[in-house]
């Protein structure tokens, strides 16, 4: 099962409210990050952070880093005190979504997307994400209604077809129809070759156990 991707906005160097010196070494920050220095972009980071802990920005960035190296309980506080700071910044609420996943939150990553529907219910990508989580809580029905939503705004959107027809799978086999036959599978088998038919190839053992009848 298809699940999204912990997002990196493109940095804007630009000199803010903290001063010369944090701003100086967040633009060192991301020039390390952009040469592969993690480690050396870490360090500016928190030198950012222990004198300006709202630096938002410097929060992100941090996060970020993080994320890409597991360390999600990091990750989560740099964004819960970046959300504090400003609940609108933007991909804050998208990525807090995606490390809740990482800790196995998933009940908190749903709340994560609530909040961003009610600001934005035009994002296929944040019906995708709900839908996962659903899923993963066992709320079957739920994450199919979540992949109904983004495929609507996302005709397109090859991963929600692939987790739509996985989650129909699931709703047949979970009620004990181990072995469904050809019309009851004909809904999800329909998602799993659009899938397919849009270049998604993890949809392939499915379609040999339950469409290939």
């Amino acid at each position: 099962m298809h699940k999204t991707i912990f997002l990196f906005l493109s940095i804007l160097i630009a000199i803010i409210s903290f001063g010369q010196s944090s701003s100086d070494l967040y633009k060192k920050s991301v020039d390390a990050i952009n040469n592969g220095k993690v480690e050396k972009s870490l360090s500016y980071l928190d030198k950012i952070l222990k004198t300006d802990p709202n630096y938002k920005d410097a929060l992100f960035l941090r996060a970020y880093i993080y994320y890409n190296t597991q360390k999600y309980d990091l990750a989560l506080t740099d964004l819960d005190n970046l959300i504090k700071v400003d609940s609108a910044f933007n991909g804050a609420l998208e990525n807090r979504a995606q490390v809740k996943i990482s800790l196995g939150d998933y009940k908190g990553s749903i709340a994560d997307d609530d909040i961003r529907i009610k600001l934005d219910s035009t994002n296929a990508k944040i019906y995708f994400n709900r839908g996962y989580c659903k899923g993963m809580l066992f709320d079957i029905e739920g994450s199919i209604k979540d992949y109904d939503k983004a495929i609507e705004l996302d005709p397109n959107y090859k991963e929600a077809y692939a987790n739509r027809g996985s989650a129909k799978i699931n709703l047949l086999t979970t009620k004990g129809n181990l072995h469904p036959s050809k019309e009851q599978s004909a809904d999800a088998c329909n998602d799993l070759n659009k899938a397919k038919q849009l270049g998604d190839d993890s949809v392939d053992d499915l379609i040999f156990i339950y469409c290939n009848k």
